[in-house]
């Protein structure tokens, strides 16, 4: 009876985690990897105009809309592409304003924060003007 009385004890201390110290980290992961594609954000202005800092961001390949910011700070949501200025790429004639893609629900007066910036996409190879917003982790 003594033997499980003690048992009891230490499990219930170990539950607790009563004098255990558990390292706190920051988790860090490379999100390139040979299953993304890296893209550059340039001439970057937010929602009212005003110029805000370029960067890069990654994502799987692949329709999604989201990429991950490399510095860290949160998830790039692609809103809406739209071609900038005329251009032929793989043979195929795009002209300037045509939209690329229109995330459905994005579109229109929604109240977030946007940014809109240049970008080449590293995967199909054109040239386009991009919104989107930063949804932080």
């Amino acid at each position: 009876m003594k033997l499980r009385g003690i048992t009891a004890t230490v499990v219930c201390v170990l539950a607790a985690g009563v004098g255990v110290t558990v390292p706190a980290g920051i988790a860090d992961a490379d999100p390139s990897n040979g299953h993304t594609a890296t893209y550059s954000f340039t001439q970057c202005v937010d929602s009212t105009g005003r110029s805000v800092a370029d960067f890069e961001a990654v994502k799987q390949f692949g329709q999604a809309a989201a990429l991950h910011l490399l510095d860290g700070r949160g998830n790039f949501i692609a809103m809406a592409a739209f071609v900038l200025g005329d251009q032929t790429v793989s043979g195929t004639f795009y002209a300037d304003g045509t939209v690329l893609f229109q995330t459905p629900g994005f579109v229109g007066t929604n109240g977030l924060r946007t940014t809109t910036c240049t970008n080449t996409s590293p995967v199909s190879g054109i040239r386009s003007r991009v919104t989107g917003y930063v949804a932080p982790t």
